[in-house]
């Protein structure tokens, strides 16, 4: 059909309504001409299901050889002799009832249909070809509920490619300067044995596409490369991104650059959305209210990639399914990632298997690190969920929640171990400057160890309860609060189910926080057995309630406190007066620049070691004792004084320093009484000097020498020097 045609209906109205649309629109620029034809057609098709819409007319084979043929007034075939093939159309369109074939010399043969004339191409039949089938239309394409595509590949674009790149296997596809950028809308049925490709400025699936074993790319920007991977899969890089406005398919402006309400099938390959935007205005990039779904099939994971570039936002309310449902299947893999990324409302992120969880990435990898892009802000609703179970066999798999600026979870995410065996897998939900996580992960396993969880902001504060919602009225991705708190029942709710948890802060996201770790309530581990705690701060931990188990029934935690993570001398670990550590027989690692322990550490029938932050530094001094001890001209970095001593209860108390000395001077039976005994290891000396020394056992390891300059007594066991 050409719109300088009457439409082939009897209707007096329908041709003078058309009449008049045409008066209407040819006083406009043609880029808005174009972008109104495609409305226009969805209004006929809409309201004339029954309208005929002309096979493809005017082709001329002007690369390759091939023939078209048309048998019937409702059939077109085109027989493809060489592999490559350009036609140029003057129109490509396919009614109602109608039919265009492609045959093909085999699966690799790709056929590349050149649209000149200026009406967008409304496909409502029925496309098949044995091959690939390329249709290039700078005026949009339509692909209407009744259409039924059925290739070994599709490749739609309202971008160009010249004949030379086109038959020398060069897919670069660009922007025509002369056409505003296009749109493409799928409302049927697309299927295929390697793969779809939808290329334009804007692209909309509400229809159902398929390509199992292949891949399903949808992507927005004004020149892209066409790559082929192998087994059926294609990448789009996009090397120009959209600056203007998008105008969809009504003529309005696009939600999305790239949007899915429909469903989109890959089982066993690889699913792809992505936009690059470059335009003034901030808008959804991509866009997902439909189902996503990449199963995995036997050996082969499913994966799913929504990609919003570097402006922009990424909005999942859909589902996005990479898991894998039957026995030996694992989980597969699903990135979100973006400038801003917000799973809304109840959508659902599945990457869970029978035999292992796979990964989702949502706004980056593990704390902003590896190969992927990461966002800026990265909301998580309190409908969604994030699942990466293993359901029979295997280990819970990894889901990361990342900002490099704020991060904000109120959902649901898990990493659960199989049924009958396998560990919990990890989560790290983490802001670089701000976090806000309102719910523990679940990272249980019913028959093997539980996993992990990481929480990494600036400063964080552990409060009482389960936190608070900082609601930011302006935009979900930001928050109302100022500096990261933590609920410390989501602590305990995660050591009860067998987790370990790990707290680490920087200084990072562009705020003056130092990166302390503030205990301000008491963390109870009554019921969680045996697990491990973590916390490892930039700069100081600070230590002002109790951690304990308030009903002793056998719990016991195992906890690191890692004080100047990053080994600048400025991090301390201070237990305040009204602070207090209990571990209940679990093991006390402390590293630190220096430590002032004024409440009691006790770790019972276990070890507590303490190190020095400056493993390697020769100025780095430990005393053990008086606050006099004589560490030389420079003093000492770190002080354990004969009160702090006396705070410390347990079974050993084990001292290193790997950069100098450690010096020990005036410690009396008291200040010693709790511990049962005492390690000194150096790579450099022990030095016993001072008042008397007295502790009920005690061991001297010392690369240079041990010194012993005063007296040195042990009242129970033995001394090895």
């Amino acid at each position: 059909m050409h719109l300088d045609e009457p439409v082939n209906n009897s209707s007096g109205f329908l041709n003078g309504f058309y009449a008049t649309y045409m008066n209407k629109i040819n006083s406009k620029s043609p880029s808005f001409f174009s972008r109104l034809t495609i409305a226009f057609m969805i209004y006929l098709i809409g309201g004339f299901p029954t309208l005929l819409f002309a096979l493809p007319q005017g082709g001329q084979v002007a690369e390759g050889v091939g023939v078209i043929n048309q048998p019937s007034s409702s059939a077109l075939v085109v027989n493809q002799s060489t592999n490559s093939m350009v036609t140029n159309w003057q129109s490509f369109s396919i009614g109602t009832g109608e039919s265009v074939q492609f045959v093909q010399p085999g699966a690799d043969s790709i056929a590349l249909n050149r649209v000149l004339g200026g009406d967008p191409s409304v496909i409502l039949g029925s496309l098949t070809a044995n091959g690939q089938v390329f249709i290039s239309n700078g005026s949009g394409i339509l692909f209407g509920k009744d259409a039924n595509v059925n290739v070994g590949g599709l490749l739609a674009t309202t971008l160009n490619i010249t004949d030379q790149d086109f038959m020398a296997g060069n897919y670069r596809f660009t922007q025509d300067p002369a056409k505003a950028g296009g749109f493409i809308l799928n409302q049927g049925t697309i299927s295929a044995t390697q793969y779809v490709g939808l290329l334009a400025a804007g692209v909309e699936n509400a229809g159902s596409i398929i390509a199992n074993l292949g891949s399903v790319s949808l992507a927005s920007g004004e020149s892209a490369t066409l790559d082929f991977i192998g087994d059926g899969l294609i990448n789009f890089a996009i090397t120009e991104a959209v600056k203007d406005n998008v105008l969809n398919a009504d003529g309005d402006s696009a939600g999305a650059l790239v949007a899915n309400s429909g469903n989109i099938q890959a089982n066993g390959g690889r699913v792809v959305l992505s936009a690059q935007d470059a335009g003034s205005v901030i808008r959804d990039v991509v866009n997902n209210t439909g189902v996503i779904e990449a199963h995995s099939v036997t050996e082969k994971n499913g994966e799913i990639f929504l990609l919003g570039g570097d402006q922009g936002i990424v909005n999942v309310s859909g589902i996005l399914d990479a898991s894998g449902k039957h026995e030996g299947e694992s989980g597969g893999t699903v990135q979100v990632l973006g400038e801003k990324v917000g799973l809304f409302d109840s959508a659902k992120v599945d990457v869970s298997g029978e035999s292992g969880g796979g990964t989702a990435l949502i706004g980056g990898d593990v704390q902003g690190g590896g190969s992927v892009s990461t966002s800026e802000f990265t909301f998580v609703d309190s409908g969604v969920e994030i699942n990466a179970n293993a359901t029979g066999k295997g280990d819970g798999g990894k889901v990361v929640v990342w900002a490099q600026d704020t991060t904000r979870v109120l959902g649901d995410v898990s990493a659960k171990g199989g049924e009958l065996s396998g560990k919990g897998g990890f989560v790290e939900t983490s802001g670089k400057k701000f976090l806000e996580v309102l719910s523990a992960p679940d990272v249980t396993a019913k028959n093997g160890d539980g996993g992990q969880w990481l929480i990494d902001p600036n400063n964080l504060e552990i409060v009482a309860g389960s936190g608070s919602v900082n609601t930011n009225v302006t935009s979900p991705f930001l928050s109302s609060g100022d500096s990261s708190q933590l609920g410390v029942d989501l602590i305990t709710s995660a050591l009860t189910g067998g987790a370990s948890v790990t707290i680490t802060t920087g200084t990072g996201g562009g705020n003056s926080q130092d990166g302390d770790i503030t205990l301000s309530t008491a963390l109870d581990f009554n019921g969680t057995g045996s697990n491990t705690l973590t916390l490892s701060a930039h700069n100081d931990i600070i230590i002002n309630n109790v951690i304990s188990d308030a009903v002793a029934g056998g719990d016991t935690l195992n906890l690191f406190l890692i004080a100047d993570n990053d080994l600048s001398g400025l991090g301390n670990l201070v237990i305040g007066a009204s602070g207090s550590v209990n571990t209940g027989n679990g093991l006390i690692d402390i590293t630190a620049h220096d430590i002032d322990i004024q409440g009691f550490l006790n770790s019972g029938t276990a070890t507590t070691t303490i190190a020095s932050s400056h493993p390697t530094s020769i100025f780095n001094r430990i005393g053990i004792g008086s606050t006099s001890s004589n560490c030389g001209s420079g003093g000492c970095t770190m002080v354990l004084d004969g009160t702090e001593l006396q705070n410390i209860t347990a079974s050993q108390l084990v001292v290193n320093n790997t950069g100098n000395g450690i010096y020990v001077d005036n410690v009396t039976a008291v200040n010693s009484a709790g511990i049962g005994s005492a390690t000194f290891n150096s790579d450099r000396l022990v030095q016993i000097e001072g008042g008397a020394v007295t502790f009920h056992a005690m061991t001297a390891n010392a690369k240079d020498r041990v010194d012993v300059r005063t007296a040195l007594t042990t009242t129970v066991g033995d001394l090895v020097l």
